[in-house]
């Protein structure tokens, strides 16, 4: 299973000891997750409910972390920092910013997805 170089799946290998059904479960999962978390950002910063900007970027972190989107890392911190200041304007650009790299992350991950589900199940 290949990694793109914008994220990782290293720390979900060996957390799981290398089942491959269950790194490819958790990161579509994770894509899901994220999606939904986004789109909740996005809700709350308009309404400018800083508060649950800020919860939602802390529920996001550890799973940026664990699958090493580098690009991501110091936005998401950010805009956990920038909501407990209400800097609506810099959290706009931020959001957005998240938005497109994740988009972009999200493709490559769904591509390597699909390829090692592919192969997993295609026999040799």
């Amino acid at each position: 299973m290949d990694d793109s170089g914008r994220f990782s799946l290293l720390k979900l290998r060996n957390m799981y000891n290398g089942n491959h059904a269950f790194v490819l479960k958790t990161a579509t999962i994770f894509l899901s997750q994220f999606e939904q978390d986004l789109s909740a950002i996005n809700e709350k910063l308009a309404n400018g409910d800083f508060q649950q900007v800020k919860l939602l970027a802390h529920k996001i972190k550890p799973n940026i972390d664990l699958f090493q989107i580098v690009e991501l890392q110091e936005p998401i911190r950010e805009i956990e920092k920038n909501a407990e200041e209400q800097n609506q304007e810099v959290l706009v650009k931020l959001v957005k910013n998240l938005a497109q790299v994740y988009t972009e992350v999200a493709s490559e991950m769904r591509q390597v997805i699909d390829k090692s589900w592919f192969s997993w199940l295609t026999p040799a």
